[in-house]
């Protein structure tokens, strides 16, 4: 599924220079996942840096002397002081990730804060693109971000999610956990489409395209999927419809945002008169100097 979104044509993006400002945004959501995109982001270097050899064709060559290509030496480092990071994280040699992220369901409202971002920015045409699996979707912050996407029109959000009914235990997913992925993500406005066969190259880019750049009328919550008589594994890919807010709807949401914040900064321990950057009293004296003399 990551291959498929590199190389369909369905996310724009540059290997040689992820700090491209108009490239689409890849949060990977299950940020422990990360070995999988640090490995195929060495294959593409390493293509890269063999036909520089060969050719010596400047457009192979790597940017700024090879700062930000992760090539497969950086996978020697993996989980070492001064390598790559063990979970996702947006610097350096793993810049083309978008946003920090850990535990599963980690980044799902951070890329939603990061498709409003760029809707208010006057970019809605760049997209954000987020991968997890299902069991990244049982949190609470999950359920909050899909409800929120939708009310805020955030078209330019999409959502891979590795559907396999399993994780890190032995019981299958679908044990602990009711509903299929329309129930998941239908209710709450979002067009879902995808493909059961997960381990077909085809299938998988028709899915992913359709996802991507394939028509979103509005008219209504779409499932497309394509049975396997296998049941191996299945894709599920996500959009909210492109229910488009109003200016004046997204001024009245980031400016209660910013209020909120205010207050919380004026309620911080350490911001009262007479006792800058420390908790306490307000008159600079210290808790010991506050016991009552008998």
């Amino acid at each position: 599924m990551f291959l498929a979104l590199l190389l369909s044509g369905a996310m724009r993006w540059d290997v040689r220079r992820p700090w491209f400002r108009y490239g689409d945004r890849f949060v990977l959501s299950a940020g422990h996942a990360a070995p999988l995109v640090y490995s195929t982001l060495a294959v593409f270097n390493e293509a890269l840096r063999a036909r520089f050899e060969r050719t010596r064709d400047p457009r192979f060559a790597f940017p700024t002397a090879a700062k930000f290509a992760l090539t497969w030496e950086d996978l020697l480092g993996f989980r070492h002081r001064g390598g790559l990071p063990g979970h996702a994280e947006m610097a350096g040699k793993t810049l083309f990730i978008k946003a920090n992220t850990g535990p599963s369901g980690h980044g799902i409202p951070v890329a939603a804060g990061e498709a409003l971002a760029l809707k208010v920015a006057g970019a809605p045409d760049i997209r954000v693109f987020a991968i997890e699996g299902e069991g990244g979707l049982t949190p609470g912050s999950a359920h909050e971000t899909k409800a929120i996407s939708w009310g805020l029109g955030l078209s330019n959000l999409v959502f891979l999610v590795d559907w396999n009914d399993f994780g890190i235990d032995e019981r299958r997913h679908s044990s602990v956990v009711a509903g299929t992925p329309q129930d998941w993500f239908g209710p709450y406005g979002w067009r879902v489409t995808g493909t059961e066969e997960g381990m077909e190259w085809s299938p998988v880019v028709r899915t992913v395209l359709d996802a991507a750049r394939g028509a979103n009328p509005g008219k209504g919550p779409e499932h497309r999927l394509v049975s396997d008589p296998q049941g191996a594994r299945l894709r599920q890919v996500r959009r909210p419809l492109p229910r488009r807010p109003s200016q004046a709807a997204l001024g009245r949401v980031l400016g209660r945002a910013a209020r909120v914040h205010g207050s919380l900064r004026r309620d911080l321990p350490g911001r009262r008169r007479g006792c800058p950057g420390r908790p306490g009293r307000d008159d600079g004296r210290s808790p010991r100097q506050t016991t009552r003399r008998s």
